[in-house]
């Protein structure tokens, strides 16, 4: 099987988030930037990505898998 070309794949994207939340409480919307802050290729043909929000430690959103509190609550 041909490897996929992952410079392609792996581009960072900028999106709206309507629910980031400040030390306040406040909901807001901001745009933030999702991309890849980890890649591991095993050699096998498996490539683990993970991805991260360039607000993620900024943001008090308990239910965003990319904010850092929420992280923080699951250890």
């Amino acid at each position: 099987m041909p490897k996929p070309n992952l410079e392609r794949l792996l581009v960072p994207v900028s999106v709206p988030c309507y629910d980031w939340n400040d030390y306040s409480g406040e909901t807001s919307r901001k745009t933030v930037i999702i991309s890849p802050i980890r890649i591991v290729d095993d050699g096998n043909g498996v490539v683990q990505v993970s991805w991260g929000c360039n607000r993620g430690a900024f943001c008090k959103d308990k239910n965003c898998r990319y904010s850092h509190t929420a992280q923080n609550q699951e250890l």
